[in-house]
């Protein structure tokens, strides 16, 4: 894979701004640009100062840049004649890195038809388009200090950020990524749902798509031993927020993210304290995150079927104000590849 130092974006008007702050960060040049806003890709190629265009297969197929960053996917992935997945399958024949800052395909049920099903293993579809939300890879002594805390028993994770630089769905794919990395697989969601003006509901089937949700999200989520974690997650802040508490057999553990540092408290069961401060790369935390999924090298841990799974499974409570168990959806899938 080429070092990326040409950039295609895929954006909605107002995502300027954070393409422009991902090719500086990157080092690399935007050589176009294009939206799945029906007429608006003139206006954001013309803001950053780019060629235009509104097809983002052909650009895929033969643009002339080291990686193509869907900030705004829209409707991609989900085509029924498998058009879009050819379309991966080509840019990454000729080594262009695909990112995507929500889920491509929106819904688990379109990994089941629109080309998706038919890839040769061992190919999965975050080998084709990575999701951004997966991408993070905590520092190295960040690492060691969950292994010595050990396993979490109750876990609450906040946050949240401008829509422009992570959506919604974005934020709580994210959130959910991080909580499967020390609670195993969930077993029910039980979420509400305020959006962007305040209005506490929610009118989506669980089969419907997941993108262009704004607001914010509370969700209770339930483990099997017993074990349970809260999320709060929002899309709705200027100012980007990340905070973690974990409660476990060795005391509580809470984790509070700054621009350039991760501030660390650990409460030991004995009641000592131990204070820890992680320097960390000074930018934004959702900058730091596009720049991970660019590299060739990292590995998602969530596979992007459990991902949809969960929240589809939030949406679907969200709906009918009850919690829902991902088996729900679980059953839909099933009953599509006709089990």
């Amino acid at each position: 894979m080429r070092p990326v130092t040409r950039i295609f974006f895929w954006l909605n008007p107002g995502q300027e701004p954070f393409a422009r702050a991902i090719a500086a960060a990157a080092g690399a040049e935007i050589v176009a640009a294009g939206s799945p806003d029906r007429g608006k890709s003139g206006a954001v190629a013309a803001e950053l100062g780019v060629l235009a265009t509104d097809d983002l297969r052909t650009a895929l197929i033969s643009a002339d840049c080291h990686a193509v960053i869907l900030l705004a996917p829209g409707e991609f992935g989900s085509d029924s004649g498998g058009a879009d997945v050819r379309a991966l399958l080509q840019a990454r024949a000729r080594g262009v890195r695909v990112a995507c800052l929500e889920a491509a395909p929106s819904s688990a049920i379109d990994l089941l038809s629109c080309g998706w099903d038919s890839l040769d293993e061992p190919l999965e579809p975050d080998d084709l388009i990575v999701p951004i939300s997966l991408a993070w890879k905590p520092p190295q002594q960040l690492t060691d200090l969950l292994k010595e805390f050990g396993t979490a028993r109750a876990l609450q994770l906040s946050t949240g950020g401008p829509a422009q630089r992570g959506t919604l769905i974005s934020r709580l794919l994210f959130a959910f990524a991080l909580v499967s990395e020390f609670i195993a697989e969930v077993e029910s969601v039980d979420a509400s749902f305020i959006d962007s003006v305040g209005n506490p509901s929610l009118h989506l089937l669980p089969q419907e798509k997941l993108t262009e949700l704004h607001g914010s999200f509370n969700c209770l989520l339930r483990f099997s031993g017993s074990r349970s974690a809260t999320l709060l997650v929002s899309d709705q802040q200027q100012a980007s927020f990340f905070d973690l508490t974990m409660i476990g057999t060795q005391g509580s553990l809470t984790l509070s993210c700054t621009l350039d540092a991760i501030d660390c408290l650990w409460i030991h069961a004995d009641n000592s304290r131990e204070e820890t401060q992680i320097k960390v790369d000074s930018m934004p935390f959702e900058l730091s995150l596009v720049l991970e999924a660019l590299d060739p090298k990292i590995e998602t841990t969530v596979s992007m079927e459990a991902m949809l799974t969960f929240a589809q499974t939030a949406l679907l409570s969200a709906r009918t104000g009850e919690a829902e168990s991902t088996s729900t959806i679980s059953r839909i899938l099933e009953s599509a590849r006709g089990g």
